[in-house]
């Protein structure tokens, strides 16, 4: 309400009140505006602070202030308009993400490189993807998650599969396949790799490009014996990926209320064939 009162003032102001300040001289005018940008100026005596907080913030302060003095007001704002955009898209298209560890005498689960005592579950790789997942972010999700959990599925599939396949025969005879020598061997030191939890509490949207790389991802580390699971997705989420047939009719035996309930399933499981 105050917002709207100030700008019905600031429009009848400029509507009907300016030829009052016509005759008044400039160094007048200027001062009245130096007086009102009083507040903003000072806003200088907190860049420090502003760039330990954030520094995406701080080159949106900058940008726009810069732009403002060299440009004019209308194109400064608009500059630094589309320069916070971009930030905004930067942080979607770049979202972080981690490995989760379990927190001793807790049911609860954080990044164990920010929380020392967080530790991770034997045959388990629990993944935070900490954006909503669309086609912007789709490819550098799954090559995020592959690079987390450190076995690519789209290689192993070939070199496990088929020793004789082209993959296995050259994946030493070329510099050009390092990349699948290492996977082979970070499989080889993750053999005890079963399941993969994707913690989706900060996913809160996925589109139809998302899906399709969900999909992509199950079936892949299914076909080498790792079985995802979804954990804490909310009800447009799951809605979605219902509809879209992921994981076909098992949508409701892979998805779980909390991570620790996906974990507390996986591990009767285990418990179970452990006894078989």
């Amino acid at each position: 309400m105050a917002s709207l009162v100030s700008c019905i003032l600031m429009m009848l102001v400029l509507l009907f009140l300016g030829p009052l300040f016509e005759p008044l001289p400039k160094c007048v005018l200027a001062a009245i505006i130096v007086a009102s940008l009083k507040g903003i100026l000072s806003q200088v005596k907190e860049l420090p602070r502003l760039y330990n907080l954030s520094k995406l913030d701080f080159e949106v302060w900058i940008v726009s202030f810069v732009a403002t003095i060299l440009l004019n007001v209308p194109y400064g704002l608009f500059v630094g308009f589309i320069f916070s955009l971009m930030t905004v898209y930067m942080r979607f298209h770049n979202p972080k993400s981690s490995i989760l560890g379990k927190l001793p005498h807790t049911n609860i689960y954080q990044n164990v490189k920010t929380y020392k005592d967080a530790i991770e579950i034997p045959g388990i790789k629990i993944f935070r993807y900490e954006a909503p997942i669309y086609f912007a972010n789709a490819d550098h999700f799954q090559n995020k998650l592959i690079k987390k959990v450190r076995v690519d599925p789209r290689i192993l599939t070939d070199l496990l599969s088929s020793p004789n396949s082209e993959v296995y025969k050259t994946k030493t005879e070329t510099s050009m396949l390092r990349p699948v020598e290492k996977t082979f061997k970070d499989y080889e030191s993750n053999n005890n790799l079963k399941f993969i939890i994707l913690d989706f509490r900060p996913v809160n949207y996925v589109d139809n490009v998302a899906v399709r790389a969900l999909s992509d991802i199950y079936k892949l580390y299914k076909e080498i014996g790792v079985f995802v699971y979804i954990a804490e997705p909310n009800f447009r989420v799951k809605k979605l990926l219902t509809k879209s047939g992921f994981a076909k009719d098992h949508i409701d035996k892979i998805t779980f209320v909390t991570i620790h309930d996906a974990v507390l399933k996986i591990l009767s499981t285990l418990m179970y064939l452990d006894k078989m």
